[in-house]
């Protein structure tokens, strides 16, 4: 028992001396929220704010707290954000490598399946769902860095956007968004990103914008699409099979840790 409160001490204070450096030169009320905030995300492993509220155990109704939390996330002002994400991303960038950062691009969503009165609800494909099924909800741009020693994901820039909203343009301009945001943050710390992509940014868009802005990337291509391979135009399947493999690695692949031959060629 006493190892237990050993330890939840321990975590308490490192939550707090973490908010501390993420609120440096805030307003005390906005240091205080983002102590209660952050402890109540971690705790209750929930972003609902009546859950967050449960794990504080204020010597209040629990409608006060909540009413307390809400209250005060939506008066944080503009600028004191601001400062508690400069004030981030000076923090995070001491786990990252000094040069060439690994940065994954894969999109999330949000699923609001119940929700019928939230602004701009759009129809999302519940991608945590067997099934698949399109419910109500919204889609979340997403980009993490890998942490130099342990691989840790470490979150960039992470934006909550609706399909029907006013302001909203297309799923790819989202994206090229966030990447030019990323490439900001980095370049002001002396970093670069290597862009790590799944099949589905295999889209021209995404192609010519990292060839035109010299972004280094690395794209799983989708199997048949077609590549300019010695002058003639090829389905990339066919050219992968013809390759030969001649680096040799381990890569943990459904769970298990097998050899991979890889090659390259210029297309």
């Amino acid at each position: 028992m006493n190892y237990f409160t050993k330890e939840t001490y321990q975590t308490k204070r490192e939550i707090l001396n973490f908010c501390n450096k993420m609120t440096n030169n805030t307003l005390k009320v906005t240091k205080k929220l983002t102590q209660d905030m952050v402890y109540g995300l971690l705790s209750s492993k929930s972003c609902l704010i009546s859950d967050i509220s449960r794990e504080l155990k204020e010597q209040i109704k629990l409608s006060n707290t909540i009413d307390r939390l809400s209250n005060r996330l939506s008066f944080v002002e503009k600028e004191e954000k601001n400062i508690i994400k400069h004030n981030y991303y000076k923090e995070i960038m001491k786990y990252l490598p000094s040069e060439y950062v690994i940065v994954l691009n894969d999109d999330t969503d949000i699923n609001k399946e119940y929700s019928k009165k939230l602004e701009d609800l759009c129809v999302i494909r519940d991608a945590s769902s067997q099934e698949e099924k399109y419910v109500n909800g919204y889609k979340v741009c997403e980009y993490v860095a890998l942490s130099e020693i342990k691989k840790t994901p470490i979150s960039l820039y992470s934006k909550i956007y609706s399909t029907v909203s006013d302001k909203f343009k297309s799923e790819n301009d989202e994206t090229l968004q966030g990447e030019k945001e990323v490439i900001k943050v980095l370049n002001e710390y002396n970093k670069k990103p290597i862009f790590i992509r799944d099949r589905g940014y295999d889209a021209n868009e995404y192609l010519v914008n990292d060839i035109k802005e010299d972004n280094k990337f690395v794209t799983r291509l989708k199997g048949n699409r077609y590549l300019l391979f010695k002058g003639k135009k090829r389905i990339v399947s066919e050219v992968a099979i013809e390759r030969k493999g001649k680096i040799s690695t381990k890569l943990m692949y459904q769970g298990e840790n097998k050899e991979c031959s890889i090659s390259y060629t210029k297309v």
